[in-house]
């Protein structure tokens, strides 16, 4: 494969690549833990307080909605930019 022409692939992929924002309202958070359990990038996790929040890089929400399934407080929104 020609390598420029992969390098032009890859640079569209990533041109095209749908961001999403995840949002938490900890105010509904009742501490459960399912959604720092149940997300696939990694980027939701507990804080001291025992209320969850977004640890990781917040741009690696893949916008699976995963942690608005699994949250029983509907504390999660998630949205595509």
């Amino acid at each position: 494969m020609n390598p420029l022409t992969n390098w032009v692939s890859k640079s569209k992929r990533e041109e095209q690549k749908t961001m999403y924002v995840v949002s938490i309202d900890r105010d509904k958070c009742d501490g459960c833990g399912a959604c720092a359990d149940a997300c696939p990038a990694g980027i939701l996790g507990m804080l001291d307080d025992g209320k969850a929040d977004i640890t990781g890089e917040a741009e690696e929400c893949m916008g699976c909605e995963t942690c608005v399934a699994t949250c029983p407080n509907e504390a999660y929104t998630v949205t595509e930019m």
